[in-house]
């Protein structure tokens, strides 16, 4: 699960595309998909405050002070079909990842990156959630760096998280603009590295993902994605036709 960043992926960070993403702005296609999403938050049900409630009793003290947020436990319990000890080792990774990678510590080679538009945030859906916007077309493999540019879309979700997000909103969705794309703008190795780094450290994160404007080669790029994602992953993203306005 998550961010395909995310999705393919949440998640290549990239763009710049005229999709308006306003509830009242898109087709009753895209609207009939939103109703079908999960919600913005993790509803608690009596199974899920048992497993909460059992989770938090076994949680070691190095995580605690850090997973003192309820939406929080419940994603990683979720994300691991609420098994509680395949949770805390996944929380006890992500703190480990954190703690070495830094994800809002950006190096200044990453704002020349920032100004390609590859990626930006664009309104939010009818529930509140944030829309990421990414514009293959804006994507070029020779000029970019692979590192460089999961760093920016990392650094990118911890300041929606901070800043873009309401109160009772947990997730985002994505919308990947490939139109005008061309094989130039291919880039196999940013959407696997991207996709691993989301699904292992943002669980839950993740919403949905709509790909728009696919040229016809891009079955290729997703049957190469496509086994690096989970099957919930896999589920959170939809291709979208041409009455996708």
């Amino acid at each position: 699960p998550g961010m395909l960043f995310l999705f393919l992926v949440c998640v290549c960070v990239s763009t710049s595309c005229c999709v308006v993403v306003s509830s009242n702005a898109l087709s009753p296609t895209m609207c009939g998909l939103l109703d079908e999403l999960p919600g913005p938050s993790i509803e608690v049900s009596d199974h899920a405050f048992d497993k909460l409630e059992e989770f938090r009793a076994q949680m070691p003290d190095e995580i605690k002070e850090w997973m003192d947020d309820e939406q929080q436990c419940l994603r990683f319990l979720r994300s691991r079909k609420w098994d509680v000890k395949k949770a805390i080792k996944l929380a006890t990774d992500v703190k480990s990842w954190r703690e070495e990678y830094k994800p809002l510590s950006i190096p200044p080679s990453i704002n020349k990156l920032r100004m390609t538009r590859k990626a930006f945030w664009a309104g939010h859906d009818k529930l509140g959630r944030p829309c990421l916007i990414l514009a293959g077309k804006n994507h070029w493999p020779k000029e970019s760096d692979t590192e460089l540019d999961v760093r920016l879309s990392v650094y990118m979700l911890e300041k929606s998280f901070r800043k873009r997000m309401p109160p009772g909103v947990h997730n985002f969705i994505t919308i990947f603009d490939l139109r005008g794309m061309t094989r130039k703008n291919q880039d196999l190795s940013m959407l696997k590295g991207l996709a691993k780094t989301l699904q292992a450290n943002y669980p839950e994160r993740q919403a949905y993902t709509f790909i728009i404007g696919a040229p016809w080669y891009f079955r290729m790029i997703w049957a190469g994605v496509k086994p690096w994602l989970n099957k919930d992953t896999r589920n959170k993203i939809r291709m979208l036709g041409s009455d996708w306005k």
